[in-house]
């Protein structure tokens, strides 16, 4: 799955939001925390996000539904490897 423009934001966000990456691309934002529970703080804070495990996605408006559950299937999967 394609996330176009996507850069490490780490540096930018990471201190802030007491996490330990960060990427931002034009569809989706991803979050990886070291433990599921400030993820799932995080994402009760934020608007059109999904959390599994320590990792928030967070969707841009334009992402289609479509896409925004192709990169949920995707999360899930590499969370449970």
């Amino acid at each position: 799955m394609p996330t176009p423009n996507a850069h490490d934001v780490t540096a930018a966000k990471c201190p802030q939001l007491h996490c330990t990456g960060a990427v931002d691309s034009d569809t989706v934002s991803i979050v990886k925390f070291a433990q599921s529970g400030p993820a799932e703080r995080y994402a009760g804070s934020t608007t059109n996000s999904y959390v599994v495990e320590d990792i928030v996605l967070v969707f841009a408006e334009p992402t289609s539904p479509a896409d925004r559950t192709a990169y949920e299937h995707i999360v899930e999967r590499a969370a449970q490897q």
